[in-house]
C-alpha cells in the first residue's frame, strides 16, 4: 500500500480507541475511502480538475476527505440502521461533491477572490472561467481565416482547446448545413473572439479600461 495512505491510516487507527482490532476498523476505513472517493471524483468532474493520477495521493485524499464526511455524519443523534447509514453517508459524499463543485465554478468564488483583490483566477483552465450556460458564440481565426459561429462543445483539460462550432461562417460566408459542425484546434489560432449572450450573467464579470 502506498506510502502517504499508510501513515494517515495508523492515524485513523490510532483515533478509533473504542476499537480493539484492525478488523473491528476494517469497515469503517473501507466506508471512509468510499465514501472520500465519490466526493472527490464528483467535484473534480464539476470543478473540471484533472486528476494527474497518482494513485497514492487519490488514496490518500479519499481518506481523508472520507474520514471528514464519517465524522460528521456520526456525530448525528439518530440511526436507521447501519445500511442504510452508509448508503446515506455514499449518497450525500456525491451530493457535497456537486456542490463544492459548483461553488468554485460559481459568482461566490469569484466574488470572493474580487473582494480579497485576488486578480486571477481560481482554475487550473482559464476556458473553465470563460464558458457561460447561455449560448455562445465565437470568431475563430486560423491562418488569416475567419471561422464565426455557436460554440457548441469545448475540450477539457486545456488551455488551447479544440473547440466545436455549429451553425458557422467561414470568411462570412454562411454554411447553411444545420447537419454539420466544425471542429477547430485553437493552439493554431492568432484571435479567438468571445460573444456572450445579453442576458449572460458573464458581462458583469467584465470589466472594460479606458
Amino acid at each position: 500500500m502506498p506510502g502517504k495512505a499508510v501513515q494517515v491510516l495508523k492515524i485513523l487507527i490510532q483515533e478509533e480507541k473504542t476499537i480493539n482490532s484492525l478488523y473491528d476498523i476494517l469497515p469503517n476505513i473501507i466506508l471512509f475511502i468510499v465514501a472520500g472517493f465519490c466526493f472527490v471524483k464528483v467535484f473534480h468532474f464539476i470543478y473540471a480538475y484533472q486528476d494527474n493520477g497518482n494513485i497514492d495521493n487519490m488514496l490518500t485524499l479519499s481518506l481523508v476527505v472520507g474520514y471528514v464526511i464519517c465524522q460528521i455524519a456520526f456525530a448525528i443523534p439518530f440511526s436507521l440502521g447501519k445500511v442504510i447509514d452508509n448508503i446515506c453517508i455514499i449518497g450525500c459524499s456525491i451530493i457535497s461533491g456537486f456542490i463544492a463543485g459548483k461553488v468554485m465554478n460559481g459568482k461566490f468564488m469569484y466574488n470572493l477572490t474580487e473582494k480579497l483583490k485576488i486578480n486571477r483566477t481560481v482554475n487550473e483552465f482559464l476556458w473553465n472561467d470563460l464558458i457561460d450556460d447561455k449560448i455562445m458564440k465565437a470568431q475563430i481565426t486560423i491562418d488569416n481565416i475567419k471561422y464565426y459561429g455557436k460554440i457548441h462543445l469545448v475540450e477539457e483539460f486545456s488551455n488551447t482547446p479544440h473547440i466545436v462550432l455549429g451553425d458557422y461562417s467561414i470568411n462570412d460566408k454562411h454554411e447553411n448545413n444545420p447537419n454539420r459542425i466544425i471542429i477547430l484546434d485553437t493552439s493554431k489560432a492568432t484571435e479567438i473572439i468571445i460573444e456572450y449572450d445579453k442576458s449572460s450573467s458573464m458581462l458583469d464579470k467584465i470589466r472594460f479600461y479606458e
